[in-house]
């Protein structure tokens, strides 16, 4: 009898194994509608995406459109830069959703989006600026503080164009899988996010001539693939965030970031070994470059480079 009993407790063990694996193999696969707590995002978008929409608004209407940048130099576009992207990343921590209010630091679905995008934008600028100066030829010619040949300016004002593109993307991909969109679709559907958000970007700061290219038609073209390489990636990333049924740690949060940025690295590099330059004629040394600045620092190519600090 003992025998038959400890076989029962045996069996029902394992039952409950399998149970508990197939739960967690479920929520892995339908992370996009059941993951990424969806209460908590649903407020982060509400608060965020109004807050980072009216600073994409006031920097590309307001700075680039009315022409004021001709005025700015350095310092300015400095202030510009962190009175801009300054609510967006200080809101989850000083004004979160109800949701988010009672809990830790640590536990909040806004603090960990801030930190994921904080970590996927830096390196973007960081490592993933210079691709742009090799196959886009893209230079930057605005007076700005540099860090690694990439302005401080775009770390800063990067936070605020990903944001809203993630939250977008996020919502969007939500709803396609809640509707059971799968497969080859629902991957048609990153591509066609991605190439939309790098194609936006592309035209959103053609009219600032502090940011150029030798071949706008082929920056908007095979330019924008490139950079929806990025996207490809972080958008099916950004909205597992948080997945499962007791949500993500702040290191995990971190590694995701990073596994995110190294994929995109291979791609970029395997664009870069493989297609080459996506513009014809002489090659182009793209990066910072002011005339009359000192050749200090910076990186990124060009006759005057300009200087970190």
């Amino acid at each position: 009898m003992a025998s038959a009993k400890a076989k029962e407790a045996l069996f029902a063990e394992v039952k409950a194994e399998e149970s508990a694996v197939s739960t967690v193999s479920v929520d892995r696969m339908a992370a996009p509608q059941m993951g990424a707590d969806i209460l908590q995002s649903s407020n982060l978008t509400r608060r965020a995406l109004p807050l980072a929409s009216a600073s994409l608004v006031a920097l590309l209407v307001g700075l680039f459109g009315s022409g004021i940048y001709v005025y700015c130099g350095r310092w300015a576009y400095l202030a510009i830069a962190v009175v801009l992207t300054a609510p967006s990343v200080l809101a989850p921590f000083v004004a979160p959703p109800a949701v988010d209010a009672g809990r830790p630091l640590g536990e909040r679905y806004g603090v960990k989006a801030t930190l994921w995008l904080a970590i996927f934008g830096f390196v973007g600028n960081w490592f993933w600026s210079h691709y742009f100066y090799t196959l886009l030829g893209a230079t930057y010619t605005f007076d700005a503080h540099a860090l690694n040949g990439a302005p401080v300016v775009a770390y800063l004002l990067t936070h605020v164009y990903f944001l809203v593109y993630h939250i977008a993307a996020a919502g969007v991909l939500r709803r396609l899988a809640a509707a059971g969109v799968a497969g080859p679709v629902y991957f048609a559907a990153v591509g066609g996010l991605a190439y939309t958000a790098a194609v936006f970007e592309a035209v959103s700061i053609a009219h600032f001539p502090g940011y150029s290219f030798p071949d706008v038609a082929a920056a908007v073209g095979p330019g924008a693939v490139v950079y929806a390489l990025y996207f490809v990636v972080s958008f099916p990333a950004y909205t597992r965030l948080d997945a499962g049924r007791k949500g993500w740690s702040m290191r995990r949060v971190a590694a995701d970031a990073l596994a995110a940025t190294m994929a995109v690295t291979l791609l970029l590099d395997f664009w870069r070994v493989g297609i080459g330059r996506v513009y014809g004629g002489d090659p182009v040394v793209g990066g910072m470059r002011i005339e009359g600045a000192g050749s200090e620092g910076g990186g990124g190519g060009g006759d005057a480079r300009v200087p970190w600090i």
